[in-house]
């Protein structure tokens, strides 16, 4: 059962159409806790990396053939500072699948180790927050909004370190 759910993490971000709260609570269920969570968490970060570079060979097509270089670059200029955020909390709540995710980290030429960094820290915090919602909301006594509100804050605290992080090496993204 164990590898099911972990080659169901891998094409999940690829090409199973189905919400990752779904597939986890799947996992979940024929599993104990904590291995629901490392496996969904290492499945899901393997399957988004093959994504983002199946889309980092195909992007210059795209971009040609669409003629959206221009609009890229504008459209770049306004994420810039805010990148390692959106894609965190891209990755978090479940606006977009995570596919929609990868191709556009790649399209906007994201860094592929800083990408698989976001991805795995959002990942434990996505999939940490299904497998163990029941004993996170016993302990802390809150609902599920409020515990919504923690994870964007950890989000943003975690940018800002990458932030600072990169202007300490003095590389410019």
């Amino acid at each position: 059962m164990r590898l099911i759910y972990f080659i169901c993490c891998i094409c999940r971000p690829i090409c199973i159409p189905i919400p990752e709260a779904l597939l986890v609570l799947w996992g979940n269920q024929y599993m104990n806790t904590n291995v629901s969570f490392v496996v969904g968490v290492m499945g899901s970060v393997i399957g988004i990396t093959l994504m983002y570079m199946i889309s980092t060979r195909a992007s210059n097509w795209i971009i040609q053939k669409f003629k959206c270089e221009k609009s890229l670059n504008s459209f770049y200029e306004l994420i810039e500072n805010y990148e390692i955020k959106i894609i965190g909390i891209l990755f978090i709540i479940p606006i977009f699948p995570d596919a929609i995710i990868s191709i556009g980290a790649s399209l906007m030429k994201i860094k592929l180790s800083w990408f698989v960094i976001i991805a795995i820290i959002s990942k434990i915090i996505s999939i940490g927050m299904i497998v163990y919602a029941k004993q996170i909301g016993q302990i802390v006594s809150m609902g599920r909004w409020q515990i919504i509100l923690i994870e964007l804050f950890i989000v943003n605290i975690i940018s800002c370190l990458f932030k600072l992080c990169n202007r300490s090496k003095g590389k410019a993204r």
